[in-house]
């Protein structure tokens, strides 16, 4: 799949792991305190999907973010990607979820689309080692104007 890139939507670089980015323009590097919180709501989690939190990327004009994850080592990315898929699907029954298998640059990867009427979330599951997640969380108010930036957030992501 072929990602429109605008570069006046486009901001600060991301490093996780193998993988590189652009985040969109005016979603600059969450603080501390607030990284910190994001990790705290996600550090009860002990299911085998369970993450680490790496950084964020906040908008503060709308609210929206971008959530950088770093997952387990998986000893095969294709059967564990599909369960996640299914689970999240089961999680969130009453939403829109699509699910596209694409490259992302020379990554292979998933994303899953989630909507509802508060929030537009894209997830990215990208195989690299450890797996590298991408959390694009959009207020549905917002998804109008933050739309192409999202979408050319996405073509810039890369293997570094």
């Amino acid at each position: 799949m072929e990602f429109a890139v605008d570069s006046t939507r486009l901001g600060v670089g991301v490093t996780e792991g193998q993988v590189t980015l652009l985040a969109p323009a005016g979603w600059p590097l969450a603080d501390s305190a607030t990284t910190g919180r994001i990790r705290s709501a996600v550090a009860g989690d002990t299911s085998r999907f369970r993450f680490e939190v790496s950084s964020a990327y906040i908008d503060g004009v709308g609210g929206a973010a971008l959530i950088v994850k770093r997952f387990a080592e998986v000893p095969n990315f294709l059967p564990w990607a599909r369960d996640l898929v299914a689970e999240l699907r089961s999680v969130r029954s009453g939403q829109d979820i699509r699910e596209e298998w694409l490259l992302f640059g020379d990554l292979a990867g998933v994303q899953v689309y989630a909507a509802d009427s508060t929030r537009v979330q894209f997830s990215i599951l990208l195989d690299t080692r450890p797996i590298t997640g991408l959390d694009y969380i959009v207020p549905r108010a917002h998804w109008e104007h933050q739309v192409r930036s999202v979408e050319s957030s996405l073509g810039t992501i890369r293997r570094r």
